[in-house]
């Protein structure tokens, strides 16, 4: 992929992104568990149509304001699910229909997105993503969305957003809308509900021309033109000092909206490759980081608490920890900043950049722990594990349990 082609196609070039240039979640699973055939990010179908269901406004549950773009004008509503969903043998067990006694309203021209149950809706304004219930695994996780995982992340969003308005965050800081989250109760069989979020994909704040790009694709090959340059390379060929130019403009962001999430707002967001994105202005000079998937921050309710923040969730105890009392809480926040954002996203940067433009990776290294050192150096001893220590996934699958592996000596953190 040609960085110019953002130029002429900006939408057509992040959504060319999303789907070929990804190298996949260093665990290996991506590759291996993923949607079939046509609903596969990779597959060589440009799009599909996914139904737009009209469900009795009796048997459905909605948080937020769907927009309305997608409601229907009669006295159901709106609902989508992923193919594989209403297309499985066993959907009639599970909601005690068959999905030929569904109506279908009318369809939506989609594309899968690098999620692979999330979908990217063509002729959509704003333009808008829907995350869909997947029946089953993707990656190496489960990937169902009942209630508490459904409407965490727009229950989030309408949190944040009067901080955003307030201009309490950082500048650099940006976020895909959640706005809705639509449950569906069907009336009979053994499952409770199917949930679909409504995500708008315009970044909020929203600063007109500029381009997004994911940040795995930033150093991954692209699939159609394996000989490309990486995107990354590409944004920084013209730049008289690369390593600076790393730090500075794409390093340095990431931890000061990272600190500011976690230590200011008490949320342990999910930074990895994949929900992360980079906007650029049209002379792709990086200006925001936007975040992405709200339902996979954590809330820990001691730091909320401290703030003077919400603790009391219409999502419950979903993904929610308590350094007060939580042993494990210290091993999340290494989880989330050591291995996630460190390992996935810094370390992936810096080591492709120090092999091609030839500077020392350690130094890079050392730039970021004594930035993020600066900026949360009182919260270190509090919330990060004591000793010379950080903790990881292997490379298993984790869809019964999600054990922590210890390792020593974290990249990017100077141990207390």
């Amino acid at each position: 992929m040609k960085l110019s082609s953002f130029k002429s196609d900006p939408l057509g070039t992040w959504l060319y992104l999303e789907r070929y240039v990804n190298k996949g979640s260093p665990s290996g699973y991506t590759q291996v568990y993923h949607p079939p055939g046509i609903y596969a990010p990779h597959s060589e179908t440009a799009e599909f149509n996914l139904p737009r269901f009209s469900i009795q406004s009796s048997e459905l549950l909605t948080y937020g304001s769907v927009p309305s773009q997608f409601e229907l004008s009669d006295e159901g509503g709106c609902f989508f699910m992923h193919p594989v969903a209403f297309g499985n043998k066993d959907f009639g067990v599970w909601t005690g229909l068959k999905v030929d006694r569904l109506r279908t309203d009318s369809f939506l021209r989609v594309s899968p997105t690098a999620s692979g149950r999330t979908v990217w809706v063509h002729d959509s304004a704003p333009l808008s993503h829907l995350k869909l219930h997947y029946p089953g695994v993707l990656g190496r996780v489960n990937r169902e969305l009942p209630f508490q995982k459904a409407v965490a992340g727009p229950e989030l969003w309408y949190s944040l957003k009067p901080i955003l308005d307030a201009g309490k965050a950082p500048s650099s800081l940006a976020f895909f809308p959640e706005v809705a989250a639509r449950l569906w109760y069907p009336p009979a069989g053994n499952l409770d509900s199917i949930g679909l979020i409504f995500r708008e994909a315009r970044p909020y704040p929203f600063v007109p021309d500029g381009f997004v790009l994911p940040v795995f694709s930033l150093f991954s090959r692209d699939s159609n033109s394996p000989t490309d340059r990486l995107l990354i390379h590409q944004l920084i060929d013209d730049k008289a000092k690369p390593k600076e130019f790393l730090f500075e403009a794409i390093l340095s962001p990431m931890i000061e909206i990272y600190v500011f999430l976690v230590f200011s707002l008490g949320l342990l967001p999910e930074l990895n490759a994949q929900n992360i994105l980079l906007e650029t202005s049209t002379d792709f000079i990086p200006r925001k980081i936007i975040v992405r998937d709200l339902s996979r921050f954590e809330k820990n309710l001691d730091i909320r608490k401290k703030r003077g923040l919400k603790t009391n969730f219409i999502s419950g105890k979903y993904k929610t920890i308590d350094s007060a009392t939580d042993d494990v809480a210290k091993i999340r926040h290494s989880f989330s900043y050591d291995f996630k954002l460190g390992q996935y996203v810094m370390a992936e940067l810096i080591d492709c950049c120090a092999a091609e433009y030839g500077f020392d990776a350690h130094e890079v290294d050392d730039n970021v722990s004594d930035l993020f050192g600066d900026l949360a150096s009182k919260y270190l001893a509090e919330y990060f594990p004591p000793g010379n220590v950080w903790y990881s996934h292997d490379k298993i699958m984790l869809t019964v349990e999600r054990p922590y592996t210890s390792n020593s000596n974290p990249r990017f953190r100077r141990c207390q």
